[in-house]
C-alpha cells in the first residue's frame, strides 16, 4: 500500500493536475506498437429486450444513426458460439461519428425478460459500460434521463476537478445496462482546432477483478506495454467518485489503451470484490456481450491471444456478414472477436474521418 503524509484527497487532486487531459476529447496517450495487429474497434455487441426502444433511446440522446443489418449472419454466429442459445430475432447497427454498437434482440426477450440474467454491476466483472461523450450544450445526459434512464449516483453530473471542464455520470438504460456520459465544456478547452462533432463514443470499459492480470493480457494483445494509468501505486478514491458510481467508499485503478477510433478502458474497483466472470453468462443476457476488433491479420491476432494467455474458441474462421471472423476469450472470460475488412466495409473502424474528432 502506498503511504504518504499527503491525504488521499490531495493525492487525487495532484493526479488530476498532472493529467489534465485524461478524459478529454484528444486525450489518447501511451506508446503503442508503430504497426499493431489490432487496428481499431469495429463494434461492441449489446443484448437488449426491445430493439425499437433501444434504437430510439440511443439515437435521440446520443445522436447515433440506425442501420438495419442482416441478422441471419449474426444468427449463424450465435449458433456456432452457443448451440442452445435462443434465436436471434432482430439486430441493428447504431453508429456514432467514430464507433458502433450492434444491438441484438433474442427470442423471448420481451415476453419473458425475467429469464435473462441482468447486466453486470459497475465493478464487473466483464464489459461494464460504454461511455458517450458530448458537448455540454447538447444536454445529452438530461435527454437520457427524459427517455427513462435511471441514475446510479448523484442525479446531477459531477465535475471531478475545476481544472478539467468535464462532468460525469453513470446511468442504466431500460434493461439495466450501464452507460457513462461525459459532458465537456468545449469553450473552456482552449484548443486551436475544437472538435468538429458534438457527440462521440469515448471508450468501452472492462471491469476487471485483477488489474495486473488483465493489463498483462491487453498489453500483449495491443502490443502496448505502456498504457496510460491512474491509481497505479495507490487506488483513487473520493466523495466525487462515489457520487458518479453510486458506490460508497469506492476505490479504483484505471488504465487506457488507445485503439484508433476509441479507447479501451480497464478498471478495477479495489474496494468491491467482483469475483470471476460467470461461465454461465450468455450472449442473450442483457448487457454488452462482445467487442469485435479490426486486425491486419487473423492468424497474428490469434497468436497474440494465445501468447497473452487467452483462449481462441473458434478454431476456424466464422463468416460474419461475409467476413472471416475468429472469436476468443480474454484472460477474464470476455468474448472478443477479430476481423479483417476493407476500409469501406460498413462495420470497419477505418472508415471514420479523423476517428470522429
Amino acid at each position: 500500500m502506498f503511504s504518504s503524509s499527503i491525504s488521499i484527497r490531495k493525492q487525487l487532486k495532484i493526479y488530476l493536475i498532472f493529467l489534465p487531459m485524461v478524459f478529454l476529447m484528444l486525450g489518447c496517450s501511451g506508446e503503442p506498437h508503430p504497426d499493431p495487429v489490432i487496428k481499431g474497434v469495429n463494434f461492441v455487441g449489446l443484448s437488449v429486450s426491445d430493439l425499437e426502444h433501444a434504437e430510439s433511446f440511443y439515437s435521440q440522446a446520443a445522436a447515433m444513426t440506425t442501420k438495419t443489418i442482416d441478422h441471419e449472419s449474426l444468427t449463424q454466429l450465435v449458433e456456432v458460439l452457443v448451440a442452445d442459445s435462443p434465436k436471434l430475432e432482430r439486430a441493428s447497427l447504431m453508429q456514432s461519428v467514430n464507433a458502433q454498437i450492434v444491438l441484438m434482440q433474442f427470442e423471448g426477450s420481451q415476453i419473458d425478460g425475467k429469464t435473462r440474467r441482468k447486466p453486470i454491476e459497475v465493478y464487473g466483472p466483464g464489459i461494464a459500460h460504454v461511455c458517450y461523450q458530448a458537448d455540454m450544450k447538447t444536454s445529452t445526459y438530461q435527454k437520457f434521463l427524459e427517455l427513462g434512464a435511471q441514475t446510479m449516483g448523484n442525479p446531477a453530473l459531477v465535475q471531478l476537478s475545476d481544472r478539467n471542464p468535464v462532468s460525469y455520470a453513470y446511468a442504466r438504460d431500460k434493461d439495466g445496462t450501464i452507460f457513462e456520459v461525459e459532458h465537456v465544456d468545449i469553450e473552456k478547452l482552449d484548443l486551436p482546432n475544437p472538435p468538429e462533432h458534438s457527440h462521440r463514443i469515448r471508450h468501452v470499459s472492462l471491469a476487471s477483478p485483477d488489474m495486473s492480470r488483465t493489463l498483462k493480457f491487453y498489453s500483449t494483445l495491443m502490443q502496448n506495454p505502456s498504457p496510460r494509468r491512474l491509481g497505479r501505486f495507490f487506488s483513487i478514491r473520493g466523495d466525487k467518485l462515489d457520487q458518479v458510481s453510486g458506490l460508497p467508499d469506492s476505490k479504483i485503478r484505471m488504465a487506457f489503451f488507445p485503439v484508433r477510433n476509441l479507447e479501451l478502458e480497464i478498471i478495477q474497483y479495489t474496494s468491491h470484490s467482483s469475483g470471476a466472470l460467470s461461465a454461465n453468462r450468455r450472449l442473450e443476457d442483457f448487457g454488452y456481450n462482445m467487442i469485435v476488433f479490426e486486425v491486419s491479420d487473423l492468424e497474428a491476432a490469434s497468436d497474440l491471444v494465445t501468447e497473452a494467455g487467452g483462449q481462441v474458441i473458434s478454431s476456424t474462421a466464422i463468416s460474419l456478414w461475409g467476413v472471416d471472423t475468429i472469436f476468443a476469450k480474454d484472460i477474464d472470460g470476455n468474448l472478443i472477436g477479430f476481423q479483417t475488412l476493407e476500409p469501406a466495409a460498413f462495420t470497419s473502424s477505418q472508415k471514420f474521418k479523423n476517428n470522429g474528432i
